[in-house]
């Protein structure tokens, strides 16, 4: 019971840090949008720019929040914390944890932006449907492992835990 519980914890602590990364996408979207007329020339152009303005700046607030007060807000928010024996984690390993937590997300993006034509209006195509299926499959990976011993991958690749605030 405890395993699901904290998994559910998790789940929910994912589900605000996500939200709250809608909400910024969406803020900058609307500056994008008032600031840029026109659309990147190239699909590439734009997922780097998107990168570099979205996927970047949120792995790197996660590490710097995970690494300082041990908790992004959606872990405080559920009672969690992320440790290492103990201790809040260093920069380097909350950035490689939260590398690893992105890289699903990385991957579906990927396959998204690299759809022949238009995404989402035209068909993908096997490599798009792969990528996909890749993410998908990690995500499912991350479910289960975090489901049976309390960690994922991108927390065994960082040597770093997800706990209850109350567990020392």
């Amino acid at each position: 019971m405890a395993r699901l519980r904290l998994f559910l914890q998790r789940a929910c602590a994912y589900g605000v840090d996500f939200v709250l990364i809608g909400l910024y996408a969406l803020a900058l979207w609307g500056v994008v949008q008032a600031l840029v007329p026109e659309p990147p020339s190239s699909k590439l152009a734009g997922y780097a720019i998107a990168v570099v303005t979205l996927t970047g700046p949120a792995i790197l607030i996660f590490s710097l929040l995970e690494a300082g007060w041990g908790a992004t807000p959606g872990k405080a928010l559920m009672g969690l914390r992320v440790r290492r024996q103990g201790a809040r984690p260093g920069l380097g390993r909350a950035l490689v944890r939260n590398l690893g937590k992105f890289l699903p997300w990385e991957i579906a993006h990927i396959g998204i932006w690299t759809i022949p034509g238009q995404p989402f209006v035209d068909p993908p195509g096997l490599v798009n449907v792969t990528l996909w299926t890749v993410s998908y499959g990690l995500l499912a990976l991350q479910i289960g492992l975090v489901l049976i011993f309390r960690a994922g991958f991108h927390d065994w690749m960082a040597g770093l835990r997800v706990q209850p605030k109350t567990q020392a």
